[in-house]
C-alpha cells in the first residue's frame, strides 16, 4: 500500500513538471506570434515620445517647482508652460521625485521605473469623488470614471515605448477653462497617476480593463441593493475612439440593472452608432470643435454648457452672475445671494424659458417630468444630478 502511494505520488508530481513545461513552451509560443493582449493603437490616438524628450519635460516640471517663487522665471516660461498645458500629459512633481534614481554623477531619471509604475494596474477603476457623493438621493448612489483631461501618458508594454495619448479628441474652447485640468485631478498626484494607469491597462489589455469594471459595477449594485446605481464615464477625458466607445457599450449592456451616463464632444460617433442601449444617457457639451457643435439638435438633444462668467466680449451678460453668487467660507461652497437674477441672466444669454430652469437643489425636490422638461444651473462643486436625469435638458455649469 505505501508503495503504491509513493508511485502514485511520484506521478502526479512528474505531470506537474509536465503541464509546467507545456505551459511554459505555450507562453513563449504565445509571445513569440504575439498572440497575447498587445498594445492596441485603435483605442485612441497617440504620439510616440521619446526617452529624451520625455526626460525633458520631467526636467521642466521639476525646475518649475523649485523655481514656483519666482515671478521673473515664470514669465519666462509662461510659452512653454501653455505649450505644455495643451500638448503634454500632466505629470505630478513629486510622482517624478519617485522615478529619480542615485548615480555616482547625482541623480537621474530612471524612465524603466516610471514605465513600471505606469504599467501597474490599478486596484479600483470605478471611483467615487465628491461630486459624486454629493450626487446621490436617498435612492441612487453614483460612481464615476476617469482618464486624464486633454494629454495622458502611456507605455506600449511590449516594446516599452512611451506614448502621448489624445484624450479629448473633439475638445475645442473647453480646453482653456477645463475644470480637470485645476483642481484636486493635478494638485494630488496619485489622481493624476491613477488616470494614467488606468488609460494605459485600457491600452494594454482591453479585455482586461472590461472585465474588470463588469466586475466593479457588479458588485457596486450588490453592495448598494437597495439604491439604483449611476456610473458617469470620463468625469475627465472623453470617447477616445469608436473602438474605446464600442468597449464602454459592451460594458453598459453587460450591466442593464445599472443606469449610466456620458458628457461627451463626440456628438458624430454617438449619432451613427447603431442601437443605443436604454440604460445609457449622453449630454452633449458645447465647447467642442465646430463639426461636432453643428450636428447637435439644441431641441432635441440633452446638452452642457460651460458658463464662464469672466468678462469677454461675446458675454455680455454673463460676467453679471458674479454679482450674485459668492463663496461661503464656512461650508466651503458656493451659494446664490439671489437666483432670480441669475436665472434671467442665463434664459437670457440662452434664450430659454426662465421658468423651466432650476437650481440642483430645486431639481432633488422634483419628481420626474416629461423629457427634456428642465434646464438646470449647477454652481461649482454641485452634485451631477441634473446629468443623469432624462427629464433635464440643458445643464449650465458655471465656472467662476
Amino acid at each position: 500500500m505505501i508503495i503504491a502511494i509513493f508511485v502514485i505520488k511520484s506521478d502526479f508530481e512528474s505531470y506537474k513538471l509536465f503541464l509546467r513545461k507545456v505551459s511554459k513552451f505555450m507562453i513563449t509560443f504565445l509571445e513569440y506570434f504575439n498572440l497575447f493582449e498587445a498594445f492596441d493603437p485603435e483605442i485612441g490616438a497617440t504620439r510616440e515620445i521619446s526617452a529624451d524628450e520625455l526626460i525633458d519635460y520631467i526636467n521642466r516640471i521639476m525646475i518649475r517647482k523649485v523655481n514656483a517663487k519666482d515671478r521673473k522665471f515664470e514669465k519666462s516660461d509662461k510659452k512653454s508652460k501653455i505649450a505644455d498645458y495643451l500638448h503634454m500629459p500632466h505629470i505630478h512633481s513629486s510622482v517624478a521625485k519617485r522615478i529619480l534614481v542615485k548615480t555616482k554623477g547625482g541623480e537621474t531619471i530612471d524612465i524603466n521605473k516610471f514605465a513600471e509604475i505606469l504599467s501597474t494596474r490599478p486596484d479600483k477603476i470605478l471611483k467615487q469623488n465628491s461630486k459624486m457623493v454629493k450626487s446621490g438621493t436617498s435612492d441612487t448612489i453614483f460612481f464615476n470614471t476617469s482618464l486624464p483631461a486633454l494629454k495622458g501618458l502611456v507605455v506600449d508594454e511590449n516594446s516599452g515605448e512611451f506614448k502621448i495619448v489624445n484624450t479629448c479628441p473633439s475638445a475645442g474652447a473647453c480646453q482653456l477653462v477645463c475644470y480637470a485640468k485645476h483642481g484636486s485631478y493635478v494638485l494630488f498626484p496619485d489622481v493624476s497617476l491613477s488616470q494614467n494607469k488606468t488609460l494605459n491597462y485600457l491600452f494594454n489589455d482591453s479585455q482586461g480593463f472590461k472585465d474588470q469594471m463588469v466586475a466593479e459595477i457588479n458588485l457596486a449594485r450588490v453592495k448598494n441593493r437597495q439604491k439604483k446605481v449611476q456610473i458617469r464615464w470620463n468625469d475627465s477625458g472623453d470617447l477616445l475612439s469608436s473602438k474605446f466607445f464600442g468597449i464602454v457599450m459592451d460594458i453598459v449592456n453587460e450591466t442593464p440593472l445599472v443606469d449610466h451616463y456620458i458628457y461627451t464632444k463626440e456628438v458624430q460617433m454617438i449619432k451613427s452608432y447603431p442601437n443605443l442601449p436604454d440604460n445609457v444617457i449622453f449630454n452633449f457639451s458645447y465647447g467642442a470643435r465646430e463639426q461636432q457643435e453643428k450636428l447637435i439638435d439644441p431641441k432635441k438633444d440633452k446638452v452642457s454648457y460651460i458658463v464662464d462668467t469672466k468678462k469677454h466680449p461675446k458675454n455680455k451678460n454673463l460676467p453679471f452672475i458674479s454679482d450674485f453668487i459668492y463663496r461661503d467660507e464656512k461650508s466651503d461652497s458656493w451659494k446664490y445671494k439671489s437666483i432670480i437674477p441669475v436665472k434671467d441672466i442665463i434664459a437670457d444669454h440662452y434664450k430659454i424659458n426662465p421658468k423651466t430652469l432650476l437650481t440642483i437643489d430645486e431639481l432633488a425636490n422634483t419628481p420626474n417630468g416629461k423629457p427634456l422638461q428642465y434646464n438646470v444651473i449647477v454652481l461649482p462643486g454641485e452634485s451631477d444630478l441634473s446629468a443623469s436625469r432624462r427629464d433635464v435638458k440643458g445643464t449650465y455649469l458655471i465656472i467662476h
